[in-house]
């Protein structure tokens, strides 16, 4: 038996805890599936699960699994994880807000072992100035999971995944994992996925800044420009720092061809994004994770400095221009600003044409001077 506290209530932390949960109520095999599982977030998730009585998680082949409210352990007080002393701190919470909630686990540090399963490049290295003496392994999450209501989730994809830093604590948790359907990868080069999927988020911001959906964005060569210029500076930098990002998914189309793509005419583009990336998570390298729109409104923020924000850090330290990634990085910051000084999310879309001339000149978009 182990212990394990998920430090998060996102989607993907309520894909975990139903998982771990259903499988220890219901062991089909494994009778030493009787882990301690405690999850920790805000008060609003949980008070969704309050009301609702139970967590629902429809998987992709339509096995329904259901747990029962008097079966979730959860707390708000991340004071209270020293008390459960887990053997693993599962962290799917926004890199933003690690180091603040961190802060209440140091007498943690050296005592259980961290998994970072956030998507940001230098996660870990945050952690780590909280909790020095503490093992951290680093992990992805590739699903797509939704909510359609109150506690209710949906797994989007059967060819999801769940990759991990190889190491000895590793094989422990995959064993753990497996024997809750959790299907784990372990992974000797996981910095270089990481920087492979960072190179496949590179549109997110573009898309919301966009207002268009994915087909019209996609349609328009203004916005492909910009996103194809986004990964051409970002394979520069990664060059220069001997970085090498590979794919996580089996795509038959190699990461270094996208900006091509993009830029190529339409009657190449549609043939390949038909028959070549019908998986969702792989539309033209735009990792569609609802997550990281939802979190783009008043109250959060879009995750941009791990993305186009990596690449201006990086293209910084090595002496490289990011002319790009460093405009569509300033452009979410003012309008993250405009968002608070509005007191209302954003929902205006702007032209690709003034994002060129923002990203090129400088000029800012009427429709921010308007605000």
């Amino acid at each position: 038996m182990v212990s394990i506290a998920i430090l998060g209530c996102d989607n993907n932390a309520f894909y975990l805890a139903s998982h771990l949960l259903y499988y220890n109520y219901n062991p089909q095999g494994h009778p030493d599936n009787n882990n301690k599982i405690l999850l920790v977030g805000h008060q609003d998730p949980f008070h969704d699960l309050d009301c609702s009585e139970k967590i629902v998680f429809k998987t992709f082949d339509g096995l329904e699994i259901d747990i029962p409210r008097d079966q979730v352990n959860y707390t708000t007080d991340a004071k209270k994880v020293v008390d459960f002393n887990p053997d693993f701190v599962l962290v799917t919470l926004k890199g933003t807000r690690t180091i603040e909630v961190l802060k209440d686990m140091v007498n943690l540090d050296g005592k259980t072992v961290i998994v970072s399963m956030q998507e940001g490049i230098l996660n870990s290295d945050i952690i780590s100035v909280v909790l020095p003496n503490t093992k951290i392994i680093e992990g992805l999450i590739l699903q797509k999971i939704t909510s359609s209501q109150n506690c209710h989730f949906i797994q989007g994809s059967s060819d999801g995944v769940i990759i991990l830093q190889s190491t000895p604590e590793s094989l422990k948790l995959q064993q753990i994992f497996h024997q809750s359907e959790l299907f784990v990868r372990l992974c000797t080069n996981l910095k270089n996925v990481m920087y492979g999927q960072l190179i496949l988020k590179l549109g997110n911001a573009l898309v919301y800044l966009s207002g268009l959906s994915y087909d019209e964005y996609i349609k328009d060569k203004s916005w492909r420009r910009i996103h194809a210029y986004c990964q051409w500076e970002a394979f520069e930098v990664f060059k220069c720092h001997g970085i090498e990002p590979v794919s996580a998914m089996n795509s038959s189309l190699p990461l270094q061809m996208i900006p091509y793509l993009l830029m190529s005419p339409d009657w190449i583009l549609k043939p390949v994004l038909d028959n070549i990336f019908k998986q969702e998570s792989m539309k033209l390298g735009i990792n569609l994770m609802s997550q990281d729109f939802k979190d783009f409104n008043l109250e959060n923020k879009l995750e941009i400095d791990d993305l186009q924000g990596e690449i201006v850090r990086l293209g910084g330290s090595g002496g490289l221009p990011t002319v790009y990634n460093n405009g569509v990085l300033r452009l979410v910051k003012l309008v993250e600003i405009v968002m608070r000084e509005v007191k209302h999310d954003w929902n205006i879309g702007i032209d690709a044409i003034e994002v060129l001339a923002y990203v090129e000149n400088g000029i800012v978009p009427k429709v921010l001077l308007n605000n």
